[in-house]
């Protein structure tokens, strides 16, 4: 960042490393951070706020660089949302609803997703084991995170070769599969998606699939997409 914002109110939930990490990358670029974590992680969020303050003085700068608000009062955020006079911009990092709050309620300017609809491209260069590793990690090791894949696309002149044993593997998990109708000319059990399933976050044990132009013109519309190209080095 060439031009620090200013002072950043980042809103977020249940997970306490946002914490550590957002009081980092505001320091690193240059700005001062209040941050405001959920009610799950509140005694969590204290201690790590404590840990940066020692190491704020430590390192000659204010404590009040980073403040962590300590209630779980939800009228807080409010508060902090009509704040604009002191606030330059505010992040809310989480699900839909609170996303949706921010926007309603929010006086100060915002940097905001909605929908993260998370993919993963496999592409025919790729080497194969590894982007198989790669795609079955990046669905099963936890189904609701925000950046658990919703949607895999795989190259045309790989996808007979990659979607069998990835069926194969998400079955044996419990994935449920949706494909287009290319990925289901090759592997016939899926279920058929349908237009509202390239725009879904589904947080869950499903997973839509495909390769042909259409499912890549669709899932491109979504607000989030993560390419993962894997390709030999």
């Amino acid at each position: 960042m060439r031009v620090p914002l200013g002072v950043i109110a980042i809103i977020y939930e249940s997970r306490p490393n946002v914490t550590a990490d957002a009081a980092g990358l505001c320091l690193k670029s240059g700005n001062a951070a209040i941050l405001r974590g959920g009610s799950e992680a509140i005694h969590s969020n204290q201690a790590i706020a404590a840990c940066v303050h020692e190491g704020l003085t430590g390192a000659g700068l204010p404590e009040a660089a980073v403040q962590v608000i300590a209630t779980a009062d939800r009228a807080a955020v409010g508060e902090l949302l009509r704040m604009n006079d002191y606030v330059d911009i505010v992040v809310p990092r989480g699900g839909k609803g609170l996303i949706e709050r921010v926007m309603r309620e929010s006086r100060i300017p915002m940097i905001k997703h909605l929908d993260g609809v998370c993919h993963v491209y496999i592409d025919d260069k790729a080497d194969i084991d590894k982007a198989v590793r790669i795609a079955d990690n990046a669905k099963t090791q936890r189904l609701g995170t925000c950046n658990t894949m919703e949607t895999l696309l795989v190259a045309r002149a790989i996808a007979a070769k990659v979607l069998p044993k990835l069926a194969q593997i998400y079955r044996d998990k419990g994935i449920e599969l949706r494909g287009d109708e290319a990925a289901r000319k090759i592997v016939s059990d899926m279920n058929p998606a349908t237009e509202e399933d390239w725009y879904t976050e589904y947080l869950a044990a499903i997973l839509r699939c495909g390769w042909s132009t259409d499912s890549t013109r669709r899932s491109s519309t979504s607000r989030i997409t993560v390419p993962s190209t894997l390709t030999r080095s």
